[in-house]
């Protein structure tokens, strides 16, 4: 799924005209914002050690749902949460 997401994003930028793409700030706080609420329900954050977690305290953990989720969720690229260079790149 993140191969495929990747390579959807590449083609974008290629066909766009784009030299880089980069995460909009706004979309990577609110999706890990998500994201550790709903690891605090799991087993990977529920009291146990696990390598997912930093001696900070956060887990690192990209998807705390099943996979068939994940896969749904990465499924197509979608640029509106990503900034680029702004070659030829619709908003």
């Amino acid at each position: 799924s993140q191969t495929d997401y990747a390579l959807e994003a590449i083609r974008y930028a290629g066909t766009h005209g784009a030299k880089w793409l980069d995460v909009r700030a706004g979309a990577y706080q609110e999706y890990n914002d998500d994201l550790q609420r709903s690891l605090k329900k799991t087993v990977w954050q529920g009291g146990c050690d696990s390598w997912y977690v930093t001696e900070a305290g956060k887990n690192t953990n990209n998807w705390p749902s099943f996979t068939f989720d994940y896969r749904r969720q990465t499924r197509f690229f979608d640029p509106v949460h990503y900034e680029t260079d702004g070659s030829r790149v619709p908003e």
